[in-house]
């Protein structure tokens, strides 16, 4: 389900399409729907989750990577995190490795921010900025009625029209007819949230690559083709360093998957973490989208 673990600038949908998903891998599409009905039910899917587009917010987010050698600094660390504004997501990994991500409206607050998570880390070195999360623009003003629409999927991603329309006091036609233009201008992006921890009898790793500029897009599709299903997602910014998510047997195969991939034209380095948790904070983009419900209609427009 990579496809539907929609990053920008992917496509931009709410629904997985099992049938498609079904036709890439040779199976059933029933098969394919009932697998990952299972995963919601088990817990490994939490939930569909529609994030807006930044842009829209008038935030930006990065991605630091902070890397600790004593465990207990990391986790005396993650508590103090979780305390500063502008925190969006953790993601707690072996060994001793964190990703951090920070919103921001300019970057005088995203320095602000990122030296207090600094301070609160006790390391002596910076963090290494990973990479950014990054929005197409957006050419359309967005009413009252489209914020609320986007805050009614915000933790349900696949709730019906009809749903929709009975939280919102509309039509179910006029709820259609938002979503498709919401959807057709690229104003949000829908994921499954998944539950690491939840996953039993194989391992969930992840390879971060290193790329010389020059030879980036030629590591990376021999790379796809080293991993093919095993890859169920990937975090790829338009320049710079990716995330490859894999799933596996066993600790064999990683240390094997590590080795064989440095030997990739255009891969400098890679490192390798176990992922433990995702850790999400979603009040600041609550709070965004129900500061634009809650706005006049001609300052909504204007912002």
């Amino acid at each position: 389900m990579r496809s539907k673990d929609y990053e920008p600038p992917y496509a931009f949908d709410r629904r997985p399409n099992f049938w498609k998903i079904a036709e890439t891998l040779g199976l059933d599409g029933r098969t394919v729907k009932a697998r990952a009905r299972q995963w919601e039910v088990d817990g490994i899917i939490k939930y569909y989750q529609v994030i807006p587009n930044y842009n829209l917010l008038g935030i930006k987010a990065s991605c630091y990577v902070f890397r600790f050698d004593d465990e207990t600094k990391k986790y005396e660390a993650m508590k103090k995190f979780r305390l500063v504004d502008g925190i969006l997501e953790m993601v707690d990994n072996v060994p001793g490795t964190v990703f951090v991500w920070i919103a921001y409206e300019d970057e005088d607050q995203l320095s602000r921010r990122l030296e207090l998570v600094t301070e609160l880390s006790d390391l002596r070195s910076r963090p290494l900025k990973f990479f950014e999360r990054v929005f197409d623009p957006v050419p359309i003003d967005l009413t009252r009625l489209d914020w609320q629409i986007i805050m009614c999927l915000r933790y349900n991603a696949l709730k019906s029209a009809s749903k929709i329309a009975e939280e919102c006091g509309v039509t179910r036609k006029t709820v259609r007819a938002r979503l498709e233009r919401l959807i057709q201008h690229r104003t949000f992006f829908s994921k499954p949230f998944f539950d690491a921890s939840k996953i039993t009898g194989f391992l969930v790793y992840t390879l971060v690559f290193i790329f010389d500029p020059s030879r980036r897009q030629e590591a990376l599709g021999e790379l796809d083709n080293i991993f093919q299903e095993k890859c169920f997602k990937r975090i790829l910014p338009p320049h710079g360093n990716a995330l490859f998510f894999i799933w596996g047997k066993s600790l064999a195969e990683l240390e094997e998957n590590s080795l064989k991939t440095r030997q990739v034209k255009g891969v400098l380095d890679v490192k390798w973490m176990l992922t433990k948790e995702i850790i999400e904070f979603p009040q600041l983009i609550d709070k965004l989208i129900n500061k634009k419900i809650a706005m006049p209609a001609e300052q909504l427009i204007k912002s």
